[in-house]
């Protein structure tokens, strides 16, 4: 299966439930093709370093990298469209871009337990099952047959940061959904761990381990929105923000706002 067939199939992956607890609309729009997604600088990345780190023998297949060139000049622009006509259908980098990630790539090796964990296993293998009366699917980073974890590379500005991020960017959850889909299809999941990569200079890496114990709190947030999303399909409702949704819906919602009222230098001054 292809990267694009799986982001086609109408399954519910963990993006889609945090898209959701965003707003059920938007999710719906998604699903009908009618939602426009943007690339962002940092998601290309973090694909390239995906590529780079897990399956690095079709990276060139994949990716080209373009060498700096001053497409202002005749002779830049013509380099440029060359390069493009040759490299149709691949993604194009940038040498500063490449570099880059071949700097953190090498940080991340450079840890003999990253070694350790990524040295037997499967690399961006798609899983699908049902959780809670629902559809759902996942896209692991990496399987390590070797220990029984579920692997996953990320990106971050700082490290020191990171593990207050993890609750703060749903990590957890996403972690308790692709242990349980895995569980679904006979792999048991003994504990996840997260590496980690700064962007810049000098690259520092980390490891973060979550035991499969320590997933319940994840497994409740991702079952609530479960059960919420069923709510929405079986009554045709997606309001435009997740609170919107109460399980006795009767087919109103009103959106409650306190008004504050700040006082003005004038009444300040009044005392």
């Amino acid at each position: 299966m292809t990267n694009s067939e799986y982001h086609a199939s109408p399954e519910i992956s963990n993006s889609d439930l945090k898209l959701f607890a965003e707003s059920p609309r938007k999710l719906e729009l998604k699903k009908l093709g009618e939602l426009e997604q943007e690339q962002t600088q940092a998601l290309a990345l973090g694909s390239a370093l995906h590529k780079l780190v897990l399956e690095r023998e079709s990276f060139a297949s994949e990716y080209a990298v373009l060498e700096n060139c001053d497409r202002r000049t005749k002779a830049g622009k013509a380099y440029y469209d060359e390069f493009c006509q040759k490299n149709a259908g691949k993604e194009i980098l940038s040498a500063d871009v490449f570099a880059q990630i071949c700097a953190m790539e090498q940080s991340i090796y450079s840890i003999p337990r990253v070694r350790e964990l990524l040295s037997s296993g499967v690399a961006e293998k798609p899983f699908f099952a049902e959780l809670n009366g629902v559809k759902c699917k996942c896209k692991v980073d990496f399987l390590s047959t070797s220990t029984n974890a579920l692997i996953d590379v990320k990106t971050t500005s700082s490290l020191k940061d990171f593990k207050r991020a993890m609750g703060a960017f749903g990590y957890f959850t996403q972690a308790s959904f692709y242990a349980d889909i895995l569980e679904k299809n006979g792999i048991q999941i003994d504990s996840v761990f997260f590496i980690v990569v700064e962007k810049t200079a000098p690259f520092l890496t980390g490891i973060f381990r979550i035991d499969y114990a320590d997933l319940d709190g994840g497994r409740e947030i991702y079952s609530k929105r479960l059960q919420k999303l069923k709510f929405c399909r079986e009554n045709g409702f997606y309001p435009p923000l997740y609170e919107n949704i109460a399980l006795n819906y009767n087919g109103d919602f009103i959106y409650e706002m306190e008004l504050v009222v700040k006082p003005s230098f004038y009444d300040i001054e009044r005392g």
